[in-house]
């Protein structure tokens, strides 16, 4: 299955959720954990992995393959689960590379598409505009009037990059408890 979506960054965080809160239906607001399991030989440029997901609500498997920064160069399995750290351990065993993220999802849904703010440590906010269609990112994109910069299908990783931190160096990237 394809997975079509592009992410945007160096947006105007409150004028962005000013206008989602109005013109879109807010789905969630939750913090995700993750497990990723890299399969990619660092020298390609090809992103592969498996990825195992929960927001507390659902549990999700998932691999990923990533050729590309096109909206739609993504390969993307995913299933439903039931044991996030049964899984977690199981793949530990079999795959050497691996780290564990946190972030916080808040996701709204307007026409066909679906349209997050993630907020990940140490970067400002990421948006992802997921849709069945190339044509139906951009209209939204367009109809909601946003103004930010369109990343295009890039890992979380790259986004990292760009902000001069190797996301790599962090077997843990964990978000702040309101007691830190």
């Amino acid at each position: 299955m394809k997975e079509i979506e592009t992410k945007l960054t160096d947006f105007n965080e409150k004028e962005v959720l000013s206008i989602l809160e109005e013109r879109a239906a807010k789905l969630s607001d939750r913090i995700q954990r993750r497990w990723v399991f890299d399969l990619s030989d660092g020298k390609s440029g090809i992103d592969e992995f498996i990825r195992i997901r929960t927001d507390g609500v659902k549990t999700t498997l998932a691999y990923k393959y990533r050729k590309g920064t096109g909206l739609s160069n993504t390969e993307e399995l995913e299933t439903e689960i039931n044991n996030f750290d049964v899984a977690a351990e199981m793949f530990k065993k079999i795959i050497p590379t691996y780290y564990y993220q946190e972030n916080r999802r808040v996701t709204y849904k307007y026409k066909d598409a679906e349209i997050t703010l993630d907020y990940w440590p140490m970067i400002s906010p990421v948006m992802e505009v997921e849709a069945p269609q190339e044509e139906t990112i951009n209209n939204v994109i367009k109809e909601l009037r946003i103004v930010a910069k369109n990343k295009g299908n890039i890992s979380v990783a790259k986004i990292y990059a760009e902000n001069g931190i190797d996301i790599h160096t962090y077997k843990e990237l964990k978000l702040k408890s309101t007691n830190d």
